[in-house]
């Protein structure tokens, strides 16, 4: 994920506007519990896929709190959150609509009978490939995972299940899906 920041500067100009500092895990989960229905309304505004806007605005968050000694904010952190988020939204649709265009493309140049051949063979390569990534996930991991996407649970439900936080069903669902991503990016 690329979002454009000033770095820290020894200028004039940069010490005259303070930095908007996360001081802790405190004001990071503070600003989280705060902001985040607001961030994934504005992604779903955006995406069109609650799945989709959760996974920009966890992916922005996460950036944020890895790069929060580097990132020089201007303005307060929930604007630059929600410039972010925008920002990211409107390149996963940019992104989307190029791929749909080009699989367009694709669809149009081959006959009928050999598209849904294709697609089903590829349909099914992509579940044995996620299914198999699913099984290199912890434990955990997995059964959260498993029960979100395949069950279709809330995290409500699947915190009530398995007797443990929304919280913590969050992070396993961040954590697997960033998984899946990246191994699905090998394939």
């Amino acid at each position: 994920m690329r979002i454009t920041f000033n770095k820290k500067k020894n200028t004039k100009d940069s010490q005259k506007v303070p930095q908007q500092a996360i001081q802790g895990t405190e004001d990071f989960e503070h600003f989280y519990r705060n902001s985040i229905k607001k961030l994934i309304h504005i992604a779903y505004q955006i995406v069109g896929d609650k799945n989709v806007a959760e996974g920009i605005v966890h992916d922005v968050l996460i950036y944020i709190w890895e790069k929060r000694n580097e990132i020089f904010i201007t303005v307060s952190l929930e604007a630059y959150a929600i410039k972010a988020v925008k920002f990211k939204s409107f390149d996963h649709l940019k992104k989307r609509l190029k791929k749909e265009k080009l699989q367009q493309e694709i669809l149009n140049s081959q006959p009928d009978s050999y598209n849904n051949v294709e697609e089903e063979v590829y349909a099914e390569e992509l579940k044995t490939e996620v299914g198999h990534l699913t099984d290199l996930l912890p434990k955990r991991c997995q059964e959260v995972f498993r029960l979100s996407r395949e069950k279709l649970m809330s995290n409500r439900e699947i915190a009530k299940g398995l007797q443990i936080s929304e919280k913590a069903v969050e992070k396993h669902m961040t954590k697997a899906i960033k998984q899946l991503r990246i191994g699905l990016q090998k394939v």
